[in-house]
């Protein structure tokens, strides 16, 4: 196996690794983390399909909101990452099952930029793996996910 293949495979290989251990709490119980957070969020997702369905793309009122009064969510939390979500469950999964693959997904994009990122400022792919697994697999990264439930920050976390 030459260098660069060995390089490709570790990196593929600890994608995998990362998105499996910080998946694990996901798949091990029912919502998980600080419910009011987790279900303002899957309220979020719900309200962007909504919109998707009914050709109102970007939504600036939620409708969900407040007995179907609406909430304006859109001018705090930007909602455009929410598309992926939403068209999981417009696609037939169930909205808990679309937020938790959309959460492994903000797992394995926070691992790469990581990884890309600590590549190009050291140059060595050993230590941008080391440093993508201490960064993804830090208390405060899951415990963001699993115990707060902040999506937002958690999304945050892979434009490092």
């Amino acid at each position: 196996m030459t260098q660069k293949n060995k390089e490709y495979f570790m990196f593929g290989a600890s994608v995998l690794i990362i998105a499996v251990i910080t998946g694990i709490p996901l798949f091990a119980r029912g919502l998980g983390g600080d419910i009011w957070d987790a279900s303002y969020h899957i309220l979020r997702i719900e309200s962007m399909k909504e919109a998707l369905v009914n050709g109102d793309f970007p939504p600036r009122i939620n409708p969900l909101f407040f007995h179907h009064y609406g909430y304006g969510s859109s001018l705090f939390y930007p909602d455009v990452f929410l598309v992926v979500p939403a068209l999981l469950n417009i696609c037939g999964l169930s909205l808990l099952l679309s937020y938790k693959i959309f959460l492994l997904l903000i797992s394995a994009a926070g691992t790469c930029t990581t990884y890309f990122s600590i590549r190009h400022i050291c140059g060595s792919w050993k230590y941008a793996l080391m440093g993508s697994y201490v960064l993804m697999l830090s208390v405060f990264y899951l415990a963001d996910v699993n115990n707060r439930a902040g999506l937002s920050e958690y999304l945050a976390c892979v434009f490092v």
